[in-house]
């Protein structure tokens, strides 16, 4: 029976679907590097490598200087080297939303501990660009329609790899809003948790940092 870090990698490296994007809106793939498909697989058999019963925790898409990069959601280089313990030859990046992340996971525990408890992915595994800058798909209902098919699937994909049914939590209020209506849906989840998104805080509320770490560590399992 394949684990948990098996299912996850397989879902992230299969081939993208062939959608039809409003003009100036590209897909951000990162997996189609051969270094990006080892980091992915490695991370997963680190981190992965157990059927324990985690907790679902999806951002929105990936950006470009972290996710985006690595191939590993809110996991920059940075983060990737230092937090992570893996080593990959690509440009160096700092994302902002990979800092909250990390140093949340800092005061949790350390990643090993984190990544026993918790699966992190966002509810499209594929970002989005328009005009150079990170685009969120829920932006544009033409988008929406496009990938709802690829978001199914990959929440799907989580219960396979046997997440926790009884609560999902997604950072992003609106990215919350999202994942509501399609949990109304598709019944997967018995609750929705929605925090503000790491961005956001690092952006917008950097001075309130604790407060932010301390209500996501009260979203997560002890």
């Amino acid at each position: 029976m394949p684990n948990t870090g098996e299912i996850f990698a397989e879902f992230l490296l299969r081939k993208p679907p062939d959608w039809k994007l409003p003009s100036g809106i590209d897909v951000l793939n990162p997996y189609t590097d051969f270094q990006v498909q080892h980091l992915v697989n490695s991370f997963c058999e680190k981190f992965y490598s157990t059927n324990r019963p985690r907790v679902l925790m999806v951002g929105i898409n990936p950006g470009r200087k972290g996710g985006g990069l690595t191939g590993i959601p809110f996991t920059d280089t940075v983060a990737l080297k230092e937090s992570c313990g893996l080593k990959a030859d690509l440009p160096k990046s700092s994302e902002l939303s990979s800092r909250f992340i990390y140093r949340m996971i800092e005061v949790y525990g350390g990643a090993p501990k984190f990544y026993d408890n918790v699966l992190l992915s966002a509810l499209c595994p594929l970002g989005f660009v328009r005009n150079g800058k990170n685009f969120n798909f829920y932006d544009s209902r033409d988008v929406v329609e496009e990938v709802k098919p690829y978001i199914k699937q990959h929440l799907e994909m989580c219960i396979r790899a046997g997440v926790r049914t009884d609560v999902v939590i997604s950072l992003g209020i609106k990215n919350g809003t999202f994942l509501e209506e399609l949990n109304g849906e598709l019944q997967l989840f018995d609750r929705v948790i929605a925090l503000e998104h790491p961005r956001f805080v690092m952006q917008y509320k950097s001075s309130q940092l604790n407060y932010y770490i301390n209500q996501y560590l009260e979203a997560l399992p002890a």
